[in-house]
């Protein structure tokens, strides 16, 4: 067999390395060496033929300041243009990184919008102190309200996302169930105390209760700062509802 010469070798070389046919959609990964952020060469592609969801796969951004880059971008776009306004394209380009990198951990700009504002909007707070209920309750309140204290940007994501939950009905639930749904169980809690301590009645709707003193925090974040309510009228809003949910007075 007559040996290749240098320029058939070259030429059979780049024919292996050749891009197979068929351009990957905008927002996939290319193929070929990985762009930054993408899975090393030979890794099979997330999600495919295990039907694992591909958000199981995904890692953080492999850079502390590229995530936040992400993370401010985000927020600043919604503010802007809304959940329906936002794009990955556009996200990628403000914050200064490739589309993979967000795709890595994202699969979508709601999910990626979910993630930043259930971020944004802080942990669940503590277990209370365990001191009396109203003390309690007081403490949940003002853990709330302390994430955003003195700041306008919360209520500007807050009114645009007001104007879009019928736009993202399973994104709203979503956000509900991951930023607002652990701080009303601890309000819950404590109010289930109260029913054993004698300073809730047995009967009283505690869901109902719950949303009372949950809602006007949750208000006053929506509404510019003048009217979001300070530590004084946390107090307040805690013993009007209390003060309703008392027992009845023992006859004689």
């Amino acid at each position: 067999m007559t040996a290749a010469t240098p320029t058939e070798a070259a030429a059979g070389t780049a024919a292996e390395g050749t891009a197979p046919p068929g351009t990957p959609a905008e927002g996939t990964a290319p193929a070929g060496t990985p762009a930054e952020g993408t899975p090393a060469e030979g890794t099979p592609a997330e999600g495919a033929g295990d039907g694992v969801p591909e958000r199981r796969r995904r890692g953080r951004p492999r850079s502390r300041r590229a995530e936040e880059a992400i993370t401010e971008a985000t927020i600043d776009l919604i503010v802007r243009h809304g959940v329906c306004g936002l794009s990955i394209e556009g996200v990628a380009q403000r914050a200064g990184v490739a589309k993979t990198t967000i795709y890595r951990r994202w699969a979508s700009k709601e999910e990626l919008a979910l993630d930043v504002l259930a971020r944004m909007h802080g942990p669940a707070p503590d277990l209370p102190p365990g001191g009396s209920v109203r003390d309690d309750l007081v403490f949940l309140l003002l853990a709330a309200r302390s994430n955003h204290e003195g700041t306008t940007r919360w209520s500007a994501v807050l009114r645009r996302l007001a104007g879009e939950v019928d736009t993202y009905p399973e994104e709203s639930r979503a956000f509900m169930a991951r930023a607002i749904a652990p701080r009303r169980l601890r309000t819950l809690e404590v109010l289930r105390r109260g029913i054993q301590e004698g300073v809730v009645r047995a009967d009283a709707d505690l869901d109902l209760a719950a949303e009372a003193l949950i809602a006007p925090v949750l208000l006053g974040a929506l509404l510019p700062l003048r009217h979001q309510l300070g530590p004084d009228r946390v107090t307040a809003l805690v013993d009007l509802v209390l003060a309703g949910l008392a027992p009845a007075p023992s006859p004689g």
